[in-house]
């Protein structure tokens, strides 16, 4: 998973970029790009049973794109238009006042995601109009430009699941799940959003979260055990990461899996909703077109019970079908041939 993290100069997206990476804030040019790995304890309490030669974590990247983007340009829209989700870094303050009107920083955002939109959306039908082509993927254009041309974002449009499959390859930004981050002076670290805002927001099918960047970056430097001291004093129960990372899972609509085993324990990701095979397809493609199908055991189960035979005895391991929708936390062992 690839997020943008993107703003105006005053709004300091290198430094929430060092609170969610742990990379120090620096000056740059161009786009700083860092992996980070997600812990999952679960992942953990696995590996203490089968003491595997691995454990791997979900990961994501993050891409701080704000050198590029004083203005939204070129080289920032093709950016973002490669992640799966934009994070708009926000400055907050009083409507009207110094800072600027943080709901003027987001609208005018919105407007040239939509415009450049509009831009791409047209040139892909005056191609498809000179050469008389018509088909679903004509219908779907024409649908996108009756929406932008609403002032909406396309992610407020309702489309169906072949649609979207459809959208993945236009390269359009305003199709993106947005996460607006109001980035606030450290005395308000446990501020909430003004409702208003946040309102405005969730118009254009977006989500909020307050935090201070430089405060939170500050902590990120800081050992392990000294983070968790300094949050508490400061009566946050996360990390600026945490929250990051669970607001964007819910954006995403996003639940983990797991597999486990002597070679490795794993975490994994995948749409709430998705079936047993989508969810091996995560594992490998060949899992899922192959798939006949899936041993599932509950994770609090299995490490009450210790082992899968022992599951199996109690009756703790299912065997699921490719009707099964996959649930938080279950570890998944697929059976398949191709």
């Amino acid at each position: 998973m690839k997020i943008a993290l993107i703003g105006k100069p005053d709004a300091d997206v290198p430094a929430l970029f060092g609170a969610i990476s742990g990379v120090a804030s620096s000056e740059h040019r161009g786009t700083r790009i860092v992996t980070v790995k997600v812990p999952d304890p679960r992942v953990d309490a696995l590996a203490t049973i089968w003491n595997p030669k691995k454990k791997v974590y979900t990961e994501v990247q993050f891409l701080d794109v704000s050198a590029e983007a004083q203005a939204t340009n070129t080289d920032a829209m093709h950016v973002l238009t490669t992640c799966s989700v934009v994070a708009q870094v926000v400055r907050a303050g009083s409507a009207g006042g110094d800072p600027p009107d943080p709901l003027r920083v987001i609208n005018d955002f919105t407007a040239e995601l939509i415009l450049r939109d509009q831009i791409v959306v047209e040139g892909r039908l005056e191609r498809m109009v000179k050469a008389a082509q018509k088909g679903l993927e004509r219908d779907l254009l024409e649908k996108l430009r009756t929406h932008l041309e609403t002032g909406r974002p396309l992610r407020t449009l309702a489309l169906d699941e072949a649609d979207r499959k459809r959208l993945v390859g236009f390269g359009l930004a305003s199709a993106l799940p947005l996460l607006v981050v109001f980035n606030v002076d450290e005395s308000k670290a446990r501020s909430e959003v003004d409702p208003k805002v946040a309102t405005a927001v969730n118009e254009h099918g977006g989500q909020v979260l307050a935090l201070s960047a430089a405060l939170e970056a500050e902590i990120a430097q800081l050992e392990a055990a000294d983070q968790l001291a300094f949050l508490a004093e400061l009566g946050v129960a996360e990390s600026a990461r945490d929250r990051f990372l669970r607001a964007v899972n819910g954006l995403l609509d996003l639940i983990n899996f797991l597999t486990m085993g002597e070679d490795e324990c794993r975490a994994w990701s995948v749409r709430r909703g998705a079936a047993a095979p989508e969810a091996a397809g995560r594992i490998h493609s060949d899992l899922e077109r192959g798939f006949i199908r899936a041993e599932v055991i509950r994770f609090d189960d299995f490490m009450e019970l210790k082992s899968e035979a022992a599951c199996r005895k109690a009756g703790k391991q299912r065997v699921e079908g490719k009707d099964y929708i996959v649930q938080e936390g279950d570890i998944l062992n697929i059976r398949f041939n191709v």
